[in-house]
């Protein structure tokens, strides 16, 4: 994470969090709103964890698809000319070279669709996490306020 910048802002007027990330000369964004059902619990921490989730997918996305992605297949194609040549020698430096970028590529490229399900999954537990604790909170509250309006 030493290599982008993260700004964080959250608009309390409507509910709005937005992460941006600088990386390389290129930002992204990752947005999260307050749903008009739970206006009661808005939170500007909940919105900015979502919101920085959704950012760090959007760089992770273009990292994959628009770095490793293409340096994997530059590279694999390198390396099978080389392989179609009169003169190829597996064991040249320069095959080992190749051989070994194509390697380190390719488990950067594990590496990021990786680390994306993760954030997917992350994503996909906290918003339902969330809910469920919202409606635990819900169910208590109305108990508790049917037992003062009954008392009254």
């Amino acid at each position: 994470r030493g290599l982008y910048n993260n700004m964080k802002t959250f608009n309390f007027e409507n509910g709005k969090a937005i992460c941006t990330i600088k990386y390389k000369n290129k930002k992204f964004y990752g947005e999260a709103q307050c749903h008009p059902e739970d206006k009661d619990f808005e939170s500007e921490r909940v919105g900015l964890h979502i919101a920085d989730i959704r950012a760090d997918m959007s760089m992770l996305r273009y990292i994959r698809d628009v770095e490793l992605i293409p340096a994997y297949n530059t590279l694999n194609h390198l390396c099978n000319s080389f392989k179609n040549g009169a003169k190829y020698d597996e064991n040249s430096n320069e095959a080992k070279l190749v051989r070994k970028q194509l390697y380190t590529i390719k488990k950067q490229l594990c590496a990021v669709r990786k680390e994306l399900a993760h954030l997917q999954l992350e994503l996909t537990v906290y918003i339902k996490d969330k809910e469920k604790f919202y409606q635990h909170v819900r169910k208590s509250r109305a108990r508790g306020q049917k037992s003062t309006i009954a008392l009254t």
